[in-house]
């Protein structure tokens, strides 16, 4: 449709003349113009894709990989990164390769610590990861690339001196922290007016082959149902929901998923059957260009769709008086433009419409 405003000025031409047909010409592409920009369509930004095979099990390889992003010490310092083992286990804040001793029963690493160099030492059949910092690493790891044996004694006489242990079990192929519980395969959650919200686990059985393993594992996401039909929205719990006293709007907090990547956060609301979205942050309307992000909380909800918010600071353990906006940005589902609302002591309200630009 961006061919059509033009195409008006060399018909208007044919039609009335080279004169008044170029007038005649702009006024209808003008005309045009305004019209088509009041049909503009919502941008995509809603969309949710869920975890992929190609995300889950492509990535898998027989040697060590880098996984997530690159670290550094302060700005511009020295670098670390992860790094996953073929069998799961995860070494992290990393700045070598992995080196195996004793036919592979224990592997270890420069470990980059503010303080200095460390190593990081992990042992399958113990199911443990140590680091050790009472010792020469680079010595060490030094050591190892001549006399590997020999290392190996050095390293394992260091860990029976002390070292910080972390011991581990094995969640979705993974082997992880003893202390981290593993995410349940469903959640459920039974509303005060009857109806029943349901989570369930989008991880398959093995996770090596993602491209973040523990990244997925720490943020694992969900499919959401409401009576048992998919509503196509996720979820990283059923902890924050609302629902109005009538049980005709519903409102929790979710996820917009790309792949294994959660790519935002927002307020799923469902009112009249159908489905829209609120940004789970705000943004101060009074800076050029986009200024300081508020957490958008949801206190209310009624049978009408009426939200009852109020904005967050996410500075505000850093100030003694968090300084809260006057004007916020918020980005809604059924609307091509952001909302310009003026919080009242960081409370505003907005009316979700019904059967409006939604999704069923």
């Amino acid at each position: 449709m961006r061919w059509l405003p033009i195409s008006m000025v060399p018909l208007a031409m044919l039609w009335a003349g080279p004169l008044a047909g170029l007038v005649g010409g702009l006024v209808a592409a003008y005309l045009v113009q305004a019209l088509l920009d009041r049909r503009k369509p919502i941008p995509d930004i809603w969309y949710s894709l869920p975890p992929a095979d190609a995300d889950l099990y492509g990535h898998e390889q027989p040697e060590p990989r880098h996984v997530g992003a690159l670290g550094e010490i302060a700005m511009g310092g020295p670098e670390f990164w992860s790094v996953l083992l073929p069998d799961g286990a995860q070494l992290d804040g990393v700045c070598s390769e992995v080196l195996a001793l004793d036919d592979g029963a224990l592997q270890i690493a420069l470990l980059r610590r503010r303080s200095g160099m460390a190593l990081i030492a992990y042992q399958p059949q113990a199911q443990r990861i140590d680091s050790v910092e009472h010792l020469d690493a680079e010595a060490i790891f030094d050591l190892a690339a001549r006399d590997p044996a020999q290392a190996a004694l050095k390293v394992r006489a260091a860990l029976g001196q002390g070292a910080d242990t972390t011991w581990l079990h094995q969640q979705y192929g993974l082997w992880v922290d003893r202390e981290l519980p593993p995410a349940p395969e469903r959640l459920e959650r039974r509303l005060p007016r009857g109806r029943l919200l349901e989570a369930r686990l989008l991880l398959p059985a093995d996770l090596r082959g993602a491209r973040d393993p523990h990244a997925l594992l720490g943020c694992a996401p969900y499919m959401l149902l409401l009576d048992g039909v998919d509503t196509g929205r996720h979820v990283l719990s059923l902890d924050d929901v609302f629902e109005s006293r009538d049980g005709d709007c519903i409102a929790l907090r979710g996820v917009l998923l790309e792949g294994e990547r959660v790519r935002g956060g927002v307020w799923h609301l469902w009112r009249d059957g159908r489905w829209h979205a609120v940004d789970s942050s705000t943004v101060d309307a009074r800076t050029a260009g986009g200024g300081e992000a508020f957490s958008l909380l949801i206190d209310a909800l009624d049978g009408q769709g009426l939200l009852r918010c109020r904005v967050r600071s996410d500075a505000m353990g850093q100030r003694a008086k968090p300084r809260l906006p006057s004007a916020v940005h918020l980005r809604v589902s059924w609307l091509a433009e952001p909302l310009l609302l003026s919080p009242a002591d960081a409370v505003f309200t907005v009316q979700v419409p019904a059967n409006q630009r939604g999704t069923s």
